[in-house]
C-alpha cells in the first residue's frame, strides 16, 4: 500500500520551520517564552520539546492539568516528561473547581471505585452508545442531533477541557508567555478536539502534522520510546483512548484524510486501505461536519 506523497515529509526540514516558527511567535508577539499543558502524550511532549530547542529550558513552563478521573499513569508521565526536558513546572488539580460546576453530579460518583472499573464502566458505556446509535458518537457530536445521555456526556468531558485551557491562559498572562496549542492535523480535520478547549491556543506549531507524521518527528527528536509507544488518550473519561472513540487505527485514518484531500474517489480508498467504503464515508461526514468547529478558531 504506497504511501501518497503529502504523508511523506522531511523530519530534519520539517523541525527547523517549526522550531523557527517557535521563535518567532514569541519574539513577535513580545513574550518572554510559552507555556505548555503537559499530559504525558506524545503531541505535548513533542510540543515542548520544539519549544525548549526553539527558545531554551528556563522559557518553556509546563502544567500539568490533572483531576479526579486523570488516571495516574499519566500524571506520572507527565512529570517524566518535565524532568527529561529541564523544564519548570506546575501541577494544578481542577477537581474541586469540577465539583464546584456540578460535573460530576451528572455520572454515578466513583469514590472509593478501583481505577480498572472505572474504566471499564467508562467503556462500556461507550459501547452503547455506538450500539444505540447505530453509527460512531462522535458523528452524533458533531452533528448535534444527539440525545440527553451523550449530552450529559458531552458537557462532562468537554469542561474539563476548558478548564485547562482557561488555566493555560491564566499562568500565561501572569507570566507573560504564549499558550502553544498541541492539536495535530488528524484531530483538527476530524473534529477530535474541543472548542475554546484544546481548540484555542496563541499558536499551534503541530497542526499542519497529521498524527503518523508527528511519530515520525517525534522519533527523530529523540523522544522517550515510553511517550512514543504511549497509546494516544486526551484523558477526560477513565481508561478512554483515541482509537476507542474513532474506531480506526491512526496509520489508516492519515491515510484515508490523506486520500481525500487529494479527491480520490471512495472506492478507490477503500481499495487501498482494506476497508469498507461506509468507513471511508464516515471520515468524509467527521470532516464535513466538523468544518463549523474550525470556523469558530
Amino acid at each position: 500500500m504506497p504511501t501518497p506523497r503529502s504523508l511523506e515529509i522531511d523530519n530534519e526540514k520539517v523541525y527547523i520551520t517549526v522550531v523557527d516558527a517557535i521563535r518567532e511567535e514569541v519574539y513577535c508577539q513580545k513574550r518572554k517564552g510559552v507555556v505548555v499543558g503537559l499530559s504525558g502524550g506524545i503531541d505535548s511532549t513533542l510540543t515542548a520539546k520544539l519549544a525548549v530547542d526553539a527558545l531554551g529550558k528556563e522559557a518553556v513552563k509546563g502544567l500539568l492539568l490533572f483531576e479526579r478521573d486523570s488516571l495516574r499513569t499519566h500524571e506520572n508521565d507527565a512529570i517524566f516528561v518535565a524532568h527529561w526536558l529541564g523544564i519548570d513546572y506546575q501541577k494544578k488539580d481542577t477537581t474541586s473547581v469540577l465539583r464546584a460546576i456540578g460535573v460530576y453530579k451528572l455520572f454515578p460518583p466513583v469514590f472509593w471505585v478501583p481505577s480498572h472499573y472505572q474504566e471499564k464502566y467508562a467503556r462500556k458505556k461507550l459501547e452503547k452508545m455506538k450500539i444505540r446509535f447505530g453509527r460512531s458518537p462522535l458523528l452524533e457530536i458533531l452533528i448535534g442531533d444527539g440525545d440527553e445521555e451523550l449530552r450529559k456526556s458531552i458537557a462532562y468531558v468537554r469542561v474539563k477541557n476548558r478548564i485547562r485551557m482557561a488555566v493555560l491562559y491564566f499562568f500565561a498572562e501572569l507570566n507573560n508567555l504564549l499558550v502553544l496549542g498541541t492539536i495535530n492535523k488528524t484531530e483538527w480535520l476530524t473534529g477530535l478536539f474541543v472548542p475554546y478547549g484544546d481548540g484555542a491556543a496563541d499558536f499551534m506549531p503541530l497542526k499542519h502534522l497529521y498524527k503518523t507524521q508527528i511519530i515520525k518527528l517525534a522519533k527523530f527528536s529523540n523522544l522517550p520510546e515510553r511517550i512514543i509507544n504511549k497509546p494516544p488518550s486526551p484523558d477526560l473519561a477513565p481508561g478512554i483512548t483515541d482509537e476507542d472513540i474513532l474506531g480506526i487505527p491512526y496509520e489508516k485514518l492519515d491515510l484515508i484524510l490523506c486520500l481525500l484531500e487529494e479527491n480520490t474517489p471512495v472506492a478507490e480508498i477503500a481499495s487501498r486501505v482494506g476497508m469498507e467504503e461506509r468507513e471511508i464515508v464516515l471520515v468524509q461526514e467527521w470532516v464535513k461536519y466538523s468544518e463549523k468547529l474550525r470556523k469558530m478558531i
